[in-house]
């Protein structure tokens, strides 16, 4: 069969995707763009936002329109927590939920087999709270494990989802605990981009903070052990890649399944030959412990870039969105990271308009990351997201207000950057180079993740190669480079 796929959202997504279609071209089917006409479209989807889960459903009906007669797989977080709504979408086969990913082979003999049955199947998704109460969950078989009602098989072994028909406990903090789900671990790492490989080394999240699915979407924390994980990077090894992001939900939660910590591992993949720089793709402030920013220091390979979700700096807002520190151990962080290693870039992540957050609250958030030595922030307008606990919290911000917030931090951000990139103007720095032509010029990054701009030469594709820094582009939000022989 012709497969095309399709990712929404982080990078583990992109990671499990690339494994996917491994696992497609092992069994014999051939990957074809998105764009192309396709017996199958598999769509890995996100839930992060109202705005993700739109996005989700236009690209499940745009892959309708280009073969209405394909057969529509979808699986992800918006798969598993919103698997009513999509089966309401006439032309999808198949919903996979996040813990069926193993099986993805298995499923696409089955299509191959029936490929004239248009009857819909939701594996191992969140069924709606009637039919969820019907599901075998002790049986292993595909037959065995069906519910039909109008028409729709569900097919359902794991218990992510946040209703009464599953069973789920509430503490009265919220905090879901699902001690009999059976959490699967799917191993995934990227391969597509020449120069970097997204490896996932954790899955799911035990944090639970009140505006967020993803634990719901993405079970209990688990992980795979540092012995596969080393067999995996050095996989990508072979492959020619020369840098590795470590991909996860909460990485830095990384042990709960194997009686290891993430600080054993890092060092355990420091020794991998042949991989020039990993990158750690996001760390909670409360698990990025000393130790590991002083390993990081005398690491061989891991790179001075750090991404950290602050959310917000205002310690009432932090503790409303139950997140796991207050601002003095931020800050305490961000200030040891900068003492540490002078050279460190930081990025954050801070969401606007949280319920509740008044205008003092938003004035705090600012003006600690004014105060702050950081390097940039992604900022994100507070999504209001179903089961989840902000939804009952008074006091929500209109649209316009978290636009103007949103601006205003956007704006505070590029400020951020530009003094960053301005401070090594001058500086001879190693860049790994990432990008094909782009109008004539070639693009990559230092260890410290400033963006750079030099002529294009393909001899310098996948290469790390000194470059002295020379003059910030602000158009660009990048610095043009000398490349020096």
């Amino acid at each position: 069969m012709k497969i095309a796929f399709y990712t929404l959202g982080c990078k583990l997504n992109y990671a499990e995707t690339s494994t996917l279609q491994r696992v497609a071209v092992e069994n014999e089917h051939e990957i074809v763009p998105f764009s192309n006409s396709a017996d199958v479209y598999v769509i890995n989807t996100c839930t992060v936002t109202d705005i993700a889960d739109k996005k989700c459903r236009n690209i499940i009906r745009k892959s309708i329109k280009q073969n209405n007669e394909a057969k529509i797989i979808v699986t992800g977080c918006y798969a598993q927590t919103n698997s009513d709504e999509i089966s309401k979408i006439y032309g999808v086969s198949l919903i996979i939920g996040n813990n069926e990913k193993n099986k993805f082979a298995d499923y696409l003999k089955n299509i191959s087999e029936n490929y004239s049955n248009r009857q819909v199947e939701l594996i191992s998704a969140s069924p709606n709270k009637e039919m969820a109460g019907q599901a075998r969950h002790d049986d292993n078989t595909l037959s065995e494990r069906k519910v039909v009602e109008n028409n729709i098989e569900i097919i359902s072994a794991s218990h992510f989802a946040f209703n009464e028909g599953i069973m789920n406990q509430v503490k009265n903090d919220g905090e879901q605990i699902r001690n009999d789900e059976k959490n699967e671990f799917f191993a995934a790492y990227s391969i597509g981009d020449r120069t970097r490989s997204f490896l996932k080394v954790q899955d799911g999240c035990n944090y639970f903070c009140a505006y967020c699915t993803i634990p719901l979407a993405r079970g209990r924390s688990r992980n795979a052990s540092i012995k596969e994980i080393v067999k995996q990077a050095n996989e990508i090894a072979s492959k020619g890649i020369k840098e590795i992001v470590l991909t996860g939900i909460n990485i830095g939660d990384f042990g709960h399944s194997t009686n290891e910590t993430f600080l054993d591992l890092i060092k355990e993949l420091d020794k991998v030959e042949g991989i020039e720089r990993y990158r750690i793709s996001s760390i909670e402030p409360d698990l990025l412990k000393p130790e590991i920013i002083d390993f990081i220091k005398s690491s061989k390979r891991f790179v001075p870039h750090f991404h950290i979700p602050l959310q917000s700096g205002s310690q009432t807002i932090l503790k409303l969105m139950k997140r796991k520190y207050d601002i003095t151990l931020f800050s305490d962080r961000i200030n040891y990271l900068l003492k540490t290693i002078p050279d460190v870039c930081i990025g954050l992540d801070v969401i606007v308009g949280f319920p509740g957050e008044s205008e003092s609250e938003f004035n705090e958030t600012y003006n600690l990351l004014k105060s702050l030595n950081i390097s940039y922030f992604h900022v994100f307008s507070y999504s209001e997201r179903e089961n989840t606990l902000s939804v009952k919290l008074p006091n929500k911000v209109n649209h316009i207000e978290k636009e103007k917030r949103s601006k205003l931090l956007h704006k505070l951000s590029e400020e951020k950057k530009e003094i960053f990139y301005r401070k090594f103007i001058g500086n001879e720095l190693n860049v790994l180079f990432e990008s094909k032509n782009k109008a004539g010029q070639i693009h990559g990054y230092t260890d410290n993740y400033i963006r750079v701009e030099v002529p294009y030469d393909k001899t310098y594709l996948n290469k790390i190669v000194k470059v002295k820094l020379i003059e910030f582009d602000k158009e660009k939000m990048l610095i043009k480079g000398k490349l020096l022989k």
